[in-house]
């Protein structure tokens, strides 16, 4: 009961879209190490769910994305090293998954999205945020120690002045900024967040998912520079021996939209 009140990570579903909602707003959407447990099994019951075409993280309300870690429970959750490293893998497992699961993800990112924030949403395939986001890396300012795959994931789509900057400053950045920074694909009027995240998860819905696995699995082998990229070859060689692949070329050729079913 406890960790409810405190905050929890919850699974909501609605048609072809599985959602990871943040649900702590009284600490700014805070995490909790077992909120990073249960949005690990969220993320697991949508990869494995074949109806689940696209999945949205999200955090509760409109004034935080996920503020970073809670760090009111510090003492309990990591209070030494030993402690630090259990939290700190049951984070990774989750970034970890979410990174590579074989479905589109996106961060719909609102107000404070700030430590392990960031870490959540870098993990997404897609970010997008209202003109309100604010971003920023304070493990600087608390003592933390920032992992190197933490480091690895937000160099990659920041570069490595953009981390550097996030890293050692410490500093809050708004959200023109992080689109200027490459940290959010797309800034949208608070007014209109909701309608432009329906539509992108739509057009996500409506595209061919073995195309999409392809072209996940595909970036992957190639940011970790695998030898031959056999999986990918896998992949698209599902895609071109697959009957979405003849329903795309009708669809086509008959002037309609096409209904994929992932097979």
């Amino acid at each position: 009961m406890g960790e409810v009140a405190e905050g929890r990570v919850v699974a909501e579903r609605e048609g072809a879209v599985g959602r990871i909602v943040v649900d702590n707003p009284a600490r700014r959407n805070a995490m909790s190490l077992a909120m990073w447990r249960q949005g690990h099994q969220a993320l697991r019951d949508f990869a494995a769910d074949p109806s689940v075409r696209a999945i949205v993280v999200a955090g509760r309300g409109e004034k935080a994305f996920v503020s970073g870690a809670d760090i009111s429970r510090f003492a309990a959750e990591r209070q030494d090293a030993a402690a630090a490293q259990s939290y700190d893998e049951a984070a990774f497992g989750f970034l970890e998954a979410l990174r590579r699961v074989e479905k589109p993800t996106v961060a719909a990112i609102r107000g404070y999205c700030m430590g392990g924030g960031v870490s959540l949403a870098v993990a997404c395939d897609l970010r997008l945020c209202d003109q309100q986001a604010r971003f920023g890396v304070p493990a600087a300012r608390l003592g933390l120690g920032y992992g190197a795959n933490a480091l690895a994931r937000l160099a990659a789509v920041v570069g490595e002045a953009g981390a550097r900057w996030l890293l050692l400053t410490g500093e809050q950045i708004d959200a023109d900024r992080a689109s200027r920074m490459g940290l959010v694909h797309e800034v949208v009027q608070s007014s209109i967040f909701g309608h432009r995240l329906e539509a992108l998860v739509e057009a996500l819905v409506a595209n061919a998912p073995l195309t999409l696995r392809a072209v996940k699995i595909g970036l992957d082998e190639i940011s970790e520079n695998v030898p031959g990229l056999p999986r990918t070859a896998e992949a698209v060689k599902a895609c071109f021996a697959s009957s979405d692949f003849a329903e795309g070329r009708r669809a086509f050729l008959e002037k309609r939209p096409p209904r994929f079913s992932g097979r």
